[in-house]
């Protein structure tokens, strides 16, 4: 499986049409197990699954009968009361603190023969479809969320054709549009806008709250969209309630404990501290694309190890944040798909699944061939454990109360892409130039987005560090990734941080400090001299603090 280029999201796909064939078989087995005649023997050992879609186990436990009612009164096109996930009561919190958290704005241009009104019509159909699309969460309410059955899409449509300058347009509208935020208590917790910018040009702006849907779910919905653009009938989809009813009644107990062994005797969080003015607020960002000789070393050597080229880039950047943090015991988090795969249909059904996990590795005195094959190792048993939410695994580990479990965060984005977004032939237009906007929550997070040319993109917040040093960050990941695909048995302590020219400039230039001076004199006594020429002249300066 491995050597063939599987993932953990190919994994998952492969498990889900396994059991919808009658073979009892987890993602935990195709990690033990990557070869087909190992799989093959766990089958046989095994009682095959029923066939059709088995019942899932629901919980009784549901909204009280005054709070069903409440809901009913203030939603008269209520449809369906479902209780809130994990990881969706964990955004619900963040965004109540701030209003603009957890927007994903997402732009593209298209061009061609393109109907603004029949997209539109469009996208009210698919509203109609996914329950998350109307869900809205209650004033007060922080356990349930509800459906509606009708809602209007909020929607705007402009023509910019006659103006100066259409991309001055845009920026003022995405960025009014996000400072609006959402009323998490009105559906839909989406937004559309299309500009006309030429006669065959539009640009279109979604904007979603996450609590509504991830990455994955965002691709099956635009892909409906098209679909049901270009006439398409459609099967019906299946409703997020049934994954919300099982994580309601899945039992946490082995899952607590399996966490609670995982992350013993980590004690506090690995902090890098990188040079920052500490004037600056917000998050910067600093994209970076690998070559292509580097992105094909990573694909080779992946296969090579038997894992996927996600978990080797999480060795890397455990590593790196070791070599920073001085720290030989790292945990970074890790956002996962959710998605577990004995729910019949989960890798069609649109919601919010993804969850953040914690990582752990250490490194003292392993290789990268080693570190890969125990995350590998983990990654399988971790598999039934990673709806857990976050606030309870941090529970597990011996961190002081109110103390963050990990300050940076490694996202590899290889959600499927649905094949009616890859289609170009038949289409009346084209869709291209596509580009996202979220709002991260951590220090540091590193997103992956895999290709043939590998892209890195780092967000950090400019409080902690500054652009200078976020580059450099990147460069050293590139730079202990190669090191480490060149030879994957030296031990982490060996592989170079800096390639080089920064070497150069490090042990030579830096000490290059041979000058003339007057060897009659003290230091205090030219210090004094210089005060005098230019008494007005900066001396000191720390932040936003300076002295004469």
């Amino acid at each position: 499986f491995f050597e063939s280029g599987g993932d953990s999201i190919l994994a998952l796909q492969l498990i889900a049409k396994a059991r919808r064939l009658g073979f009892d078989l987890s993602v935990r087995d195709l990690f033990k197990a990557p070869r087909i005649i190992e799989l093959a023997s766990r089958i046989d050992s095994r009682k095959a699954l029923p066939q059709g879609i088995p019942k899932i186990e629901t919980s009784p436990a549901g909204p009280s009968r005054e709070v069903a009612e409440r809901l009913g009164r203030l939603f008269p096109a209520l449809e369906a009361i479902l209780p809130l996930t994990p990881l969706q009561q964990g955004i619900l919190f963040h965004s109540l603190e701030s209003k603009g958290a957890y927007q994903v704005q997402l732009q593209f241009r298209v061009e061609g023969n393109f109907d603004p009104d029949r997209f539109g019509a469009a996208w009210r159909q698919v509203i109609g479809r996914h329950q998350l699309l109307r869900m809205a969460v209650p004033e007060g309410e922080s356990a349930w969320m509800v459906i509606v059955g009708r809602t209007e899409l909020p929607w705007q449509f402009a023509d910019w054709r006659k103006e100066p300058d259409p991309g001055k347009k845009l920026r003022e509208y995405v960025r009014a549009d996000r400072e609006q935020g959402f009323d998490l208590g009105q559906a839909p917790l989406l937004r559309l806008g299309v500009f006309q910018v030429a006669d065959q040009a539009w640009e279109v702006v979604i904007n979603n709250h996450h609590i509504t849907l991830d990455g994955w779910s965002l691709s099956i919905v635009l892909a409906d969209v098209l679909r049901i653009y270009h006439g398409e009938t459609l099967p019906p989809p299946l409703p997020f309630g049934r994954f919300a009813d099982w994580l309601h009644a899945r039992p946490m107990e082995k899952s607590l404990a399996w966490w609670k062994e995982n992350l013993s005797g980590f004690d506090k969080p690995n902090r890098i501290d990188l040079p920052s003015s500490g004037v600056e607020k917000g998050f910067g960002e600093h994209t970076v694309t690998l070559s292509h000789e580097i992105s094909g070393k990573l694909q080779q050597t992946a296969r090579m190890l038997r894992t996927t080229p996600g978990i080797l880039l999480q060795s890397v950047w455990g590593m790196l944040i070791a070599r920073l943090s001085r720290d030989e015991d790292v945990v970074f988090g890790n956002v996962v798909a959710g998605r577990p795969a004995e729910i019949p249909g989960i890798e069609k059904m649109v919601g919010m699944f993804i969850n953040t996990i914690p990582v752990r590795l250490k490194t003292e005195g392993r290789t990268l061939r080693q570190l890969v094959d125990e995350l590998t190792t983990c990654q399988g048993e971790r598999e039934e454990h990673e709806t857990t939410p976050l606030h309870q695994i941090q529970a597990q580990a011996p961190i002081p109360r109110g103390m963050a479990l990990f300050e940076s965060l490694f996202v590899y984005e290889n959600y499927p892409v649905d094949e009616r977004l890859r289609e170009e032939r038949g289409l009346d237009f084209t869709i291209g130039d596509v580009r996202g906007n979220e709002a991260p929550h951590y220090p540091y997070s590193l997103a992956v987005l895999p290709g043939k040319e590998f892209t890195l993109q780092l967000t950090f917040d400019r409080r902690r560090c500054d652009l200078l040093n976020a580059s450099a960050l990147v460069r050293w990941f590139g730079n202990l990734l190669a090191s480490a695909l060149a030879n994957p048995d030296a031990e982490i302590a060996e592989l170079s941080l800096v390639d080089g020219a920064e070497r150069r400039f490090v042990m030579e230039e830096c000490n290059a400090t041979a000058a003339d001076y007057p060897r009659d004199k003290t230091l205090h006594r030219l210090f004094e001299e210089q005060a005098e020429r230019v008494p007005g002249q900066i001396a000191v300066r720390c932040g936003a603090d300076q002295l004469t």
